[in-house]
């Protein structure tokens, strides 16, 4: 190679004092450095010739499936190829009166390759993993965890062959003996093991997805989850911290997913507020008279009053006994004034159930608890609705000659010693 270079180079180096033998050294290495050199224009005109090209096509085609690998740098790293190869296949025939460092030389552009391959696979799982968060069903089924699979492997599968090019060795015969090796590589990775496992379990149960709603309270984590990877969950809590779960731990330890909450357009208002028992008593006709002016009770006082009046006839009872007669209360009146003002509210699901009850009494007094279904599932106008209604809830009990309870303050007790 480059047999013009010997006639005048090695006249020149002898007539500058150089021995013959190092004269051959420095044109053979002379040689490989330009040889180089060509390569290296090869590599940027190869380059620009081929993203060239690729560009000018991604511009006229309608998807962006070849603007996301140009993005990824898919086709830079292929052009890395190019000078390697050139290196490679020259190196040889130059410096073939050094067979040792010709074959060292080889080595490291092997291993080059093999990173470069290497780079172009994971440039390529990059846009594969990219491309499929553009369609639908990315964030039901994501595939994060198991793009990090693959690139394990293929690390894996790319230090074997660089231990097989520095030994000298078949790259089968050091994969045979990876067997020997597992135990430790269970070990190593048994946290990317567990997580791929639970990866699966999470997918295929749907169990979780990317923008879902969960609390876990064994983490103290409340949050929408902002990314699934294999080896853990990232969760952004309401106050704006980041949590990190182990993937694992989404199948082993409980969490709630209030997803499906969300997509049914209904969440839920469970609260109570306690009343004081001593305010509990029958209805008087003075009550009767003021609880029938309610435009939503009307009709139930009025009724309930007329069969009342019936029943009591139709056995002879007198009205005003207290314990034959049967007779309204005002707990009773207020709970059936408390279901009408659900049922007309429009923020409230009509069609979902509304429940208004008695808990068992306690100590502190008997809980009276509503259960309903708000429109709203986002926390704002959720918490709005919730507290209209218990607003207006915790207003309107003395009206029907109810008080609620609470515990005693130093306040309290300052006016008892005044």
């Amino acid at each position: 190679m480059f047999d013009f270079f010997n006639i005048d180079f090695i006249g020149w180096l002898r007539s500058v004092g150089i021995p013959e033998d190092w004269a051959l050294v420095v044109i053979d290495f002379s040689e490989f450095i330009i040889t180089f050199l060509l390569a290296l224009i090869a590599y940027f005109a190869g380059k620009m010739a081929i993203l060239g090209f690729i560009k000018r096509v991604a511009k006229r085609t309608s998807t962006n499936w070849d603007d996301i690998l140009l993005e990824k740098r898919f086709f830079n790293r292929i052009a890395y190829i190019i000078p390697a190869w050139i290196l490679y296949t020259a190196t040889p025939y130059i410096l073939a009166a050094h067979p040792d460092i010709s074959t060292f030389i080889q080595k490291g552009i092997s291993i080059y390759v093999i990173i470069v391959i290497t780079l172009v696979v994971m440039s390529f799982l990059d846009s594969a993993h990219e491309i499929y968060n553009q369609f639908p069903n990315s964030t039901s089924r994501p595939i994060t965890g198991y793009i990090q699979v693959a690139k394990i492997i293929i690390y894996i599968i790319c230090s074997v062959f660089i231990l097989s090019v520095f030994l000298n060795q078949k790259a089968g015969i050091l994969f045979g003996g990876l067997g020997a090796f597992s135990a430790v590589l269970l070990l190593v990775f048994k946290d990317s093991i567990l997580g791929f496992v639970a990866g699966l379990q999470i997918s295929s149960n749907d169990m979780l997805q990317k923008g879902d709603w969960i609390s876990m309270q064994s983490f103290n984590t409340d949050g929408i989850v902002i990314d699934i990877t294999l080896a853990v969950v990232k969760i952004r809590n309401w106050d704006n911290t980041i949590s990190t779960v182990p993937t694992y731990n989404m199948i082993t330890d409980s969490f709630v997913n209030y997803r499906y909450m969300q997509n049914s357009g209904a969440r839920r208002i469970r609260r109570s507020v306690t009343i004081d028992q001593n305010s509990i008593q029958f209805c008087t006709a003075e009550m009767i008279k003021k609880f029938a002016s309610v435009e939503m009770i009307r009709d139930y006082v009025t009724g309930k009053e007329e069969e009342l009046a019936e029943y009591n006839l139709e056995h002879g009872y007198d009205p005003t006994h207290p314990v034959n007669a049967r007779r309204q209360t005002n707990i009773g009146v207020f709970r059936n004034y408390l279901q009408a003002y659900l049922f007309n509210n429009q923020h409230i699901r009509q069609d979902l159930g509304i429940i208004v009850r008695q808990l068992p009494s306690t100590e502190l007094g008997l809980p009276m608890e509503i259960s309903c279904f708000c429109r709203y599932t986002d926390t704002i106008p959720f918490e709005n609705v919730q507290s209209d209604i218990f607003d207006h809830l915790l207003a309107v009990i003395p009206f029907f000659g109810l008080t609620l309870y609470q515990r005693p303050g130093g306040n309290d007790f300052r006016q008892v010693t005044d």
